[in-house]
């Protein structure tokens, strides 16, 4: 049996400019972690060349507790995962989820939302680098009108000075399903590691950090990990060990500092969410997740059991219906959907995407991607 979130827990929604946030946590934790992300924004606005605008909606999960958060976490080898935060990329939604209780939760959706910026802009990226490049942000901080970037992390350098590294060689091969990266026991070091790593060849030595630039293209491309380390950093991996080694000795380590010449609302509207309205968008979240989570149609079914005009929910069975190859009852939820939320935006888009692919539908494909793009002109599936 399934375990839903129980009626009496408070959710609300908050909007940003670039975001939407779904929080148990409470108004004024949520609304810091929705300034501070939109100050990340704004600053990767300003200092990269990264392709941020996103042309589907991002969706922030915050959750108040571990307990909380545990039904919802990425499942490894049938367990929650170890993480206090994870982010997917859904064909229709980018999603972020985090425990707000397991540290600093600012730095938490900083790491994830990383994440979501290398995954728009950069391929192929090795594990070690794009986990080490979001703790690398995760210490990201404004004071006053100064940001800092790449502040050293200490609970990092306290594992590194305690612990026998990682040989580079074994680091540089972690894909997502290696123990290194999924159990709790083993992926401190690891993560503090790849901190250390990409921190020294941003930050600690300049040919080290075109070298990486070249190693990341030869990756990009193709050109297998081993082969791509030998050909741009040009010496072995005990080399550049050692290197790494003499960089954890610093007193002092380098991070980057700039003016914060950026303007983030401050007054942001919170609004109390429905019972239906947390079923739907937890169900939600669950189904984009992979492996896929059989229990999201229980969320699905218990929203529309409490109201059967909510159609948000109805269009979502209508995706599991497809999935299934049940066209004729995807159809008549679709269809229902359509005539219950006539105006969601989401509901009409895959209304008319199943329209215009099954049963040659034209004319009302045409009117239901047509009227989800008024409703939401930056949704770019449904252009």
């Amino acid at each position: 049996e399934v375990a839903l979130p129980k009626p009496t827990q408070k959710w609300i929604e908050i909007r940003t400019e670039n975001f939407r946030f779904f929080s148990n946590a409470g108004r004024s934790a949520t609304r810091q972690v929705a300034v501070d992300l939109e100050e990340l924004r704004a600053v990767l606005a300003e200092l990269t060349d990264y392709v941020l605008h996103a042309p589907i909606p991002s969706y922030i999960f915050v959750f108040k507790s571990d307990r909380s958060f545990l039904p919802f976490k990425t499942r490894y080898e049938g367990r929650p995962a170890a993480a206090s935060g994870y982010f997917i990329a859904g064909d229709d939604a980018n999603y972020i989820a985090i425990n707000a209780d397991a540290r600093d939760a600012s730095a938490i959706v900083y790491h994830e939302y990383v994440h979501y910026v290398a995954n728009n802009n950069m391929w192929n990226l090795p594990v070690w680098f794009s986990e080490g490049l979001a703790e690398f942000y995760e210490s990201f901080e404004v004071v006053g009108d100064t940001v800092y970037i790449g502040l050293p992390i200490l609970r990092h350098l306290a594992v590194l000075r305690g612990a026998v590294p990682i040989p580079l060689e074994e680091l540089f091969a972690v894909d997502h399903n290696s123990k290194l990266y999924n159990e709790a026991e083993r992926k401190g070091m690891f993560y503090s590691q790849s901190w250390a790593l990409v921190h020294y060849l941003l930050l600690g030595n300049e040919e080290r950090r075109a070298q990486l630039g070249k190693y990341l293209e030869l990756v990009r491309y193709g050109v297998p990990g081993d082969a791509a380390f030998r050909t741009a950093f040009t010496n072995d991996y005990n080399s550049l060990a050692g290197e790494l080694r003499a960089y954890l000795r610093i007193l002092s380590f380098p991070s980057i500092q700039t003016q914060a010449n950026f303007g983030v609302d401050r007054e942001l509207e919170v609004r109390r969410m429905s019972y239906t309205e947390v079923l739907y968008r937890l169900g939600d979240l669950l189904a984009n997740q992979r492996p896929e989570r059989p229990e999201r149609t229980a969320f699905f079914e218990a929203a529309i059991g409490i109201d059967r005009e909510y159609g948000a929910p109805i269009s979502a069975m209508a995706v599991e219906a497809e999935k299934k190859a049940n066209w004729e009852a995807a159809r008549a939820l679709h269809e229902r959907a359509a005539k219950c939320s006539p105006d969601d935006a989401m509901v009409l888009f895959r209304w008319g995407e199943f329209s215009s692919r099954r049963g040659g539908q034209v004319q009302t494909a045409i009117a239901a991607l047509t009227r989800s793009t008024e409703l939401d002109p930056s949704f770019a599936p449904a252009w």
